[in-house]
């Protein structure tokens, strides 16, 4: 089946943030390679997102699916449906994003140019939206090789241990083959575990050089101990706790003994690190502990509100 054949279906997980999915959607909308179907799955938004697509003729379009679940279920709960209904309407290639994504106008174009094998998954590159230097939004993590942080780093279909649900391009049949993803993460490390599970079961991963998404450069803190570069991610502590419960989740999994080692050390600098820097101590100081535990203690779903 050549590339024209290929039902690509474009999944897109939002909540209140209308603004920002109106121009995802006019980059979706403009790519030189369109995307057959549009699924975009809105946790529960009170913004008006509804009103803003109903305006702009996206109800009872033929090219796109909206979907307003009843609650927030996060990223990982959003990404679970929206790609769950993909493969049920037997879609060929899935190609994951946020609502805060701008791709380039060839990415999906330049996606499906490396001819892409259904038993691995891809990656457009996302890179800073607000600078030209094309810095990698997270550093791309090579094997064999050290982190690379810019895209002219890569090579053009470069090796990754582990891709972002933002630009995550998956066929249908490795998805039915590995499931769905993890949606009692809620946000946060549903991708990383997602990965990792792909890659237990043989899946290959690479980033697409040519396939470029522009998207906000996360805050993180660097900082060098020991000889070890760590970063860590400005989040808010509710946001944080999940970020900390989801790496003790997926370390357990499939880290062995490395989930003792260098998982929980590591939160244990990352902890002291945001304790230093971060202006609410005390809440953040009670976002990882609370993390910790309820990561030790397998307590998965939504246990800590938004804001």
């Amino acid at each position: 089946m050549n590339n024209n054949q290929q039902k690509i279906a474009a999944v897109i997980v939002t909540c209140n943030r209308k603004q920002l999915l109106n121009a995802c959607l006019d980059a979706l909308l403009q790519q030189t390679r369109l995307p057959e179907r549009i699924y975009i799955i809105d946790n529960a938004s009170t913004d008006g997102t509804g009103t803003m697509l109903r305006d702009r003729g996206i109800h009872g379009n033929d090219r796109t699916v909206y979907v307003r679940l009843r609650q927030n279920t996060g990223g990982a709960g959003g990404f679970h449906e929206g790609m769950r209904r993909a493969v049920q309407d037997r879609m060929d290639w899935l190609w994951m994003m946020d609502d805060d994504a701008c791709p380039d106008s060839r990415a999906l174009e330049s996606l499906l140019s490396v001819t892409p094998d259904r038993q691995t998954i891809y990656g457009s590159v996302a890179v800073d939206r607000d600078q030209d230097n094309e810095e990698l939004c997270w550093p791309a993590v090579r094997p064999g090789l050290e982190n690379a942080f810019s895209r002219q780093e890569l090579q053009p279909l470069q090796p990754v241990h582990n891709i972002p649900f933002l630009g995550f391009f998956i066929h249908r049949d490795l998805v039915e083959a590995i499931g769905l993803p993890e949606k009692g993460y809620f946000i946060l490390g549903d991708d990383m575990e997602y990965t990792e599970r792909a890659r237990a079961h043989g899946a290959g991963l690479y980033l697409v050089r040519d396939s470029v998404i522009h998207h906000p450069m996360p805050r993180r803190h660097v900082f060098t101990l020991l000889g070890r570069r760590f970063y860590n991610l400005v989040l808010p502590p509710w946001k944080k706790y999940y970020d900390v419960r989801n790496r003790i989740f997926i370390g357990k999994k499939y880290y062995g003994v490395r989930c003792w080692t260098q998982t929980l050390p590591g939160l244990i600098v990352r902890m002291i690190d945001s304790i230093l820097h971060e202006p609410d101590r005390w809440r953040m100081f009670h976002a990882y502990t609370h993390g910790i535990f309820d990561g030790l203690t397998n307590r998965c779903g939504k246990r800590v509100l938004p804001g």
